[in-house]
């Protein structure tokens, strides 16, 4: 399994978020519920991680990202 985990996110609402490019899906962590994974899908991987380490605002490329249907809530 391929997967790649940012810890430590700077960022004041998300923990972490993690990239499994087997499953193709992106799963965050909120510091407001850590216990708690939100898991979506998506088709571009690399190019969402790439925007995720290089974002000035994490919270606010997530909610842009999901906005915009590049991550598709997957309900579990």
């Amino acid at each position: 399994m391929s997967v790649s985990v940012i810890l430590n996110v700077d960022s004041s609402a998300i923990s972490e978020v993690s990239f499994d490019y087997d499953e193709n899906q992106v799963g965050v962590t909120y510091h407001s519920n850590p216990e708690k994974s939100y898991v979506f899908a998506c088709d571009n991987l690399q190019s969402v991680e790439d925007d995720i380490r290089t974002a000035e605002s994490v919270g606010k490329l997530i909610a842009q990202l999901k906005n915009n249907k590049v991550l598709v809530p997957i309900q579990m």
